[in-house]
């Protein structure tokens, strides 16, 4: 749902704290990403069995899925445009 979009950080830790009080959505403590990384999670109903998204548990920036990592996230004002400091 929000995998694509970037939002500023205290806005996006608000939005995951709220999806963990919804109806079929559960925190799990140990969430591994695509890339291996553990963190703290979300599991939701119906999903497939070990699928939830992984949250970095200082500050609950989004690190990814189960099925996919973020290693870089970057903003830039066109597309096409390649974000500052980006490789």
């Amino acid at each position: 749902m929000v995998d694509e979009v970037t939002l500023l950080p205290d806005l996006s830790a608000g939005l995951y704290r709220a999806m963990g009080k919804v109806p079929g959505v559960r925190v799990v403590d140990h969430v591994r990403d695509a890339a291996g990384r553990e963190d703290v999670g979300l599991a939701f109903k119906g999903a497939p069995k070990g699928y939830g998204w992984g949250f970095d548990s200082s500050g609950l920036v989004h690190r990814g899925t189960t099925d996919a990592a973020l290693m870089e996230v970057g903003v830039t004002d066109k597309t096409g445009e390649v974000p500052v400091g980006s490789s």
